[in-house]
């Protein structure tokens, strides 16, 4: 191939600028400690309501409403069938937690169970002393 035969065809390839390509400036990186303005749904879904008194009629539903929130956040060392017991006192504002069996009591899933039955206020009432149990199922 003679040169001008090469000139020719190096013209005719577009003797114009050579083309460039944009490239996005990079992300940062993502960090583990870095926080997000929206809650995930875990967030959500194990933020304890704010505390409210109840009156003792309310107590069966409260109980159905907080084991399901243990039985959702408190995972930890044990796991299994916890039998919780509230007593509210009469006087209201006081209430007595029992938890069994002692391996789960004594555990911090057991300590995360009680953290959220003595979030339950009952107001004063009538009548004697009425305790009342449900099983929370540690997973």
């Amino acid at each position: 191939m003679s040169p001008r035969v090469l000139l020719l065809l190096l013209a005719a390839c577009g003797g114009g600028k050579p083309s460039r390509v944009d490239l996005p400036t990079p992300l940062p990186p993502v960090s583990e400690h870095s926080s997000t303005t929206t809650p995930g749904l875990d967030d959500i879904a194990c933020t304890p309501q704010p505390m409210a008194a109840i009156d003792i009629g309310e107590l069966s539903i409260a109980l159905a409403q907080s084991r399901d929130f243990a039985q959702r956040c408190c995972a930890g060392d044990e796991n299994g069938d916890a039998i919780v017991r509230v007593t509210p006192a009469p006087g209201g504002y006081q209430t007595e937690i029992a938890i069994e069996p002692d391996a789960i009591a004594s555990s911090s899933s057991g300590a995360c169970v009680r953290a959220v039955f003595h979030r339950l206020l009952v107001k004063p009432y009538d009548g004697p002393e009425k305790t009342m149990s449900v099983t929370v199922r540690l997973r």
